[in-house]
């Protein structure tokens, strides 16, 4: 951001401001101080990338969810609502495996989500605690709850220029997704040094089965060593983000 040397303060809203444009920054603030965020940390919520599917609320015209120009297989920026294409440059800082408990989709109604658990067996704990009961249906024994295996990359991503986007993401990967992700896990950790070293593309990938076709995922790479810079942007957000 560039500084601007102070001027007479103006009124706005009830509030003194110097000016409305918050690219501008006043010369009397320091850009390289945080004070009063030192307890926010784990607090700020990480964005998600999202891969857009054809019943995602994003693509669909008639939902209150629609974004303008958001296309099946886009990656979707989930706070700042918008797509960054079906390729994307990444480097993934650190990894997760979770436990995800929802409400199985033969029940109905709206989708629901328990938890997300650090191990399988706290998973079952969790829904083995719940009121709701298993039931038939066409003589089939259906669970009320699934569990479902879950991959979390924290990652930070690049536009199609390679300039490193402000903010880190998380990359969910689960069902037919986890296997190209284990594969991408296989590929870093045959790689020297730190896992957040490498840059890598990922890319929105069609498949089909049977009569159904969805959008997965492909890891490419790497592409490259990260460029030092960045490196050390990379350590910074692996000490502060252990947990994600």
């Amino acid at each position: 951001m560039a500084k601007q040397q102070a001027t007479t303060p103006t009124k706005n809203n009830n509030a003194v401001v110097m000016s409305a444009d918050m690219s501008v920054v006043p010369d009397y603030i320091d850009t390289n101080s945080g004070r009063g965020n030192e307890n926010v940390g784990g607090e700020l919520q990480i964005p998600r990338l999202k891969q857009l599917q054809k019943a995602s609320n994003e693509v669909d015209k008639h939902h209150p969810d629609f974004v303008k120009g958001a296309e099946e297989g886009d990656w979707f920026d989930t706070v700042q609502k918008k797509s960054l294409g079906q390729s994307i440059r990444v480097v993934s800082v650190n990894f997760q495996l979770n436990f995800v408990v929802w409400k199985n989709r033969a029940v109905g109604g709206s989708a629901q989500k328990l938890g997300e658990f650090s191990t399988a067996e706290e998973a079952n704990g969790a829904v083995a605690a719940q009121d709701q009961q298993d039931f038939e249906k066409d003589g089939v024994k259906i669970p009320y709850w699934t569990v479902s295996k879950s991959h979390k990359h924290l990652v930070l991503a690049f536009d199609k220029d390679d300039n490193l986007l402000p903010t880190p993401y998380i990359m969910d990967f689960s069902g037919s997704k986890i296997t190209p992700s284990n594969n991408w896990n296989t590929k870093i950790s045959a790689l020297a040094g730190d896992r957040f070293a490498s840059v890598w593309e990922i890319k929105s990938n069609y498949v089909t089965k049977g009569e159904n076709g969805w959008y997965n995922i492909d890891a490419e790479g790497p592409k490259g060593w990260l460029a030092e810079n960045h490196y050390k942007v990379a350590e910074e957000l692996y000490a502060s983000t252990k947990e994600f």
